[in-house]
C-alpha cells in the first residue's frame, strides 16, 4: 500500500498520511496526528496549572487559576442540572408507583365487587347528584327580589 500526493494536493501531507505505516497482519494503517487541537477542559487547565507551578510562572498560575475557576463554575452548573433531572426522574418514579398502586387497588375492588350492592350504591349516588342539580337550579332561578321580600 502506498500513499502519494496527487495533482499537487497537500491533503495527504496535511492529514499525516505520508509518514504513516501499514501493518499487513492487522490490516491497519497508522498515520501521524497532525491536528494540533487542544481541548479546553478541566484536565488541560490542571495541566497548565501544574506546568506554571513547576516553572514558577506567576502570570501562568493566575491565568490557569482563572480558567480553572470557570471550569469549576461550569461543573457546579452541570451538577445542578443533573440534580434537577434526577429529582424529576425520582418524582416520576414515585408517581408511577402511586399510579400502579391505585390501579391494583381499583382492580382488587372490582374483583371483590358485590354487584347488587354496587347497583344500589350507584342508584343512591345518582339520586344525590340529581338532588344537587335541582337545588342548584332552584337557587339560580331566584332573583334579588326573592331575597329581599
Amino acid at each position: 500500500m502506498t500513499i502519494a500526493a496527487q495533482n499537487g494536493s497537500p491533503a495527504a501531507e496535511q492529514l499525516g498520511l505520508l509518514d504513516g505505516t501499514y501493518d499487513p497482519p492487522t490490516s491497519s494503517f497508522r498515520a501521524e496526528d497532525r491536528a494540533k487541537v487542544r481541548v479546553d477542559n478541566l484536565f488541560t487547565q490542571l495541566i497548565d496549572l501544574r506546568d506554571a507551578l513547576l516553572a514558577n510562572d506567576t502570570s501562568g498560575i493566575t491565568l490557569a487559576g482563572e480558567r480553572l475557576e470557570g471550569s469549576v463554575d461550569r461543573l457546579a452548573q452541570t451538577r445542578a442540572l443533573v440534580g434537577g433531572y434526577a429529582k424529576r426522574v425520582e418524582d416520576g418514579t414515585k408517581h408511577l408507583e402511586d399510579q400502579t398502586l391505585l390501579d391494583e387497588s381499583t382492580r382488587s375492588n372490582l374483583r371483590d365487587l358485590d354487584f347488587t350492592e354496587a347497583a344500589v350504591r350507584l342508584n343512591l349516588l345518582q339520586t344525590q347528584f340529581q338532588a344537587g342539580l335541582q337545588t342548584t337550579a332552584a337557587s339560580f332561578s331566584r332573583s334579588l327580589l326573592d331575597f329581599l321580600g
